[in-house]
């Protein structure tokens, strides 16, 4: 390690430099003045070292006793260099980084840039351009005067075909467009002459802007590692933009997403006050009253699809906020955590959109309830209208044949009660033998007295004694989640019930399922 020491008189103005043995000393061929050293010390103010005949030189206080200060100068090795470069750029780079974290508007950030590269970089004149694609055209948003003040620049705008950087300056990727020996200008002026160098400042593959500097004021050079630092530099603020973007697009689809709740939530709002309304309706006869009850369940489980799409959102909620907490301390490894986080967002909603197709598909189940109160009793063949209502079925109904022999049975019925009512039925019989090899579902029709029984029989996986309890409940089944809704044989009932009627079910697990709908009244069989 090779040293030496320097003393300066401020008083004399002179200098002496003086090798490890005391004796004085050239400094690697070269005699430097007082204002020399003077200027090496501002330097290494700033850096930590200076740069003499391509060696770097690092400076410590030695004394101080007016009007003379002693200086121990330390020759570094190029491994010294290299370390304490990576040291120098990773410091000035996470503390460019912190201080643009606490920017929170884009106006900010591009003036903090340019305080930033005055401090950080040591660079005479800072600005920052941006580009506004739409309009073609260069702006200024904040730079540095010819004494280095910082100040806005927002009036400055630059046709970029006018611009003789531009076009080349979109294809650099991490280097500085660097201009020897060219006019430096203020406000249209030229006010010297040196070099000029811009950095562009991108996130991903679009460019935002640019970082321009110069050395008007000392006229000193800029080195191979200087632009290294600058290209590192405008990176920097390039990834703060794209933060800063993608926490305004988060804001965005925030508000988007609350209007749409909001909108959803207005239609949901409006299809209870309907079902409301239904019931309303209905209760107006006597008849009328067990269907009111029910829909009035059906008002209340529409609550849950509700709840879940609202505990989402408020899920949605958490998660965004989460977001851009991550956003504020973004680096490579946090953005993919992000993606992840956001991609949780997305399958959130899928679910919260799947909830309200569940209500609409309850709503249309229940959309012919509202024509019935009035139906009034017609005549029809039985037979007849069982062929009808198998032939309608959208399910496979190969394996269902009618059995009902004898004479031509007539009923004086709502027609839409009876047609709903055994359609529900002979659908879940659909259902329950769709993985049996030899499928079969037999309907017979008879009368006792004036009683219509209707049966439905068929040779299905059957219904478990526990679930025998339950299957006239609303919304209860044992399918998977999303292949049923669980409202066909509770309407069933309920509809039996508008006529005074009922259902009798029997049952084994694996032996199939016995349904018979009773209707009481108005039956008339052909002499």
């Amino acid at each position: 390690m090779q040293v030496y020491y320097l003393n300066l008189n401020d008083r004399t103005q002179t200098a002496r430099l003086l090798d490890a043995d005391a004796k004085q000393s050239a400094l690697f061929g070269h005699l430097f003045s007082y204002e020399d050293f003077q200027h090496y010390l501002a330097t290494a103010k700033s850096t930590g070292f200076f740069v003499v005949a391509g060696h770097r030189l690092t400076v410590a206080p030695l004394f101080s006793d007016d009007p003379i200060r002693s200086f121990i100068l330390t020759v570094e090795t190029d491994a010294e260099q290299d370390q304490r470069s990576l040291s120098r750029i990773l410091k000035l780079l996470n503390n460019t980084n912190l201080a643009l974290e606490r920017c929170i508007t884009l106006d900010e950030i591009y003036h903090e840039t340019v305080l930033c590269a005055r401090h950080y970089l040591d660079l005479d004149r800072v600005g920052v351009l941006t580009y506004d694609s739409e309009q073609g055209v260069v702006k200024g948003c904040w730079g540095t005067d010819r004494h280095g003040q910082v100040r806005r620049e927002y009036s400055l705008v630059l046709s970029s075909d006018k611009t003789p950087w531009f076009e080349k300056s979109l294809s650099l990727q991490g280097e500085v467009l660097v201009s020897e020996e060219v006019p430096l200008y203020e406000d249209d002026e030229i006010v010297g002459r040196g070099w000029n160098a811009i950095s562009t400042i991108r996130y991903g593959d679009e460019v935002v802007g640019w970082l321009v500097c110069d050395n008007l004021i000392h006229g000193r050079g800029l080195s191979q590692n200087e632009q290294t630092v600058m290209a590192l530099f405008s990176q920097t603020v390039g990834q703060r933009v794209a933060r800063y973007a993608a926490e305004v697009k988060l804001k965005e689809l925030n508000e988007q997403l609350e209007q749409k709740v909001s909108d959803k939530t207005a239609e949901l709002q409006k299809a209870v006050q309907r079902l409301e309304k239904t019931q309303k309706n209905l209760s107006d006869t006597e008849k009328a009253r067990t269907l009111a009850s029910f829909t009035a369940g059906v008002a209340h489980e529409i609550n849950n699809p509700i709840g879940f799409i609202r505990s989402n959102l408020s899920f949605i909620g958490k998660v965004s906020s989460e977001v851009l907490d991550t956003i504020e301390q973004l680096n490579n490894d946090l953005l993919a955590a992000s993606k992840f986080r956001l991609q949780e967002i997305d399958e959130v909603i899928d679910e919260s959109v799947s909830g309200l197709d569940r209500v609409s598909h309850i709503i249309s189940l229940l959309q012919p309830l509202n024509n019935l109160t009035g139906e009034q009793p017609q005549s029809f063949d039985v037979r007849e209208s069982i062929d009808f209502i198998i032939l309608s079925l959208e399910s496979n109904n190969d394996c269902v044949s009618v059995d009902i022999p004898g004479p031509p049975i007539m009923a004086s019925l709502p027609m839409q009660v009876f047609t709903l009512a055994l359609e529900n039925v002979l659908s879940n019989a659909i259902e329950s033998v769709a993985e049996v090899a030899d499928a079969n579902i037999v309907v017979k029709a008879e009368v006792d007295g004036n009683e219509l029984r209707v049966i439905v029989i068929d040779n299905g996986k059957g219904i478990s004694e526990e679930s025998l309890k339950s299957i006239f409940d609303p919304f209860y089944t044992t399918k998977a989640v999303g292949e049923g809704v669980g409202l066909g044989l509770s309407l069933s009932e309920n509809l039996l019930k508008m006529v005074s009627g009922h259902i009798e079910v029997s049952s084994k697990e694996g032996l199939g399922t016995r349904m018979t709908l009773i209707f009481p009244q108005g039956v008339i069989t052909d002499e």
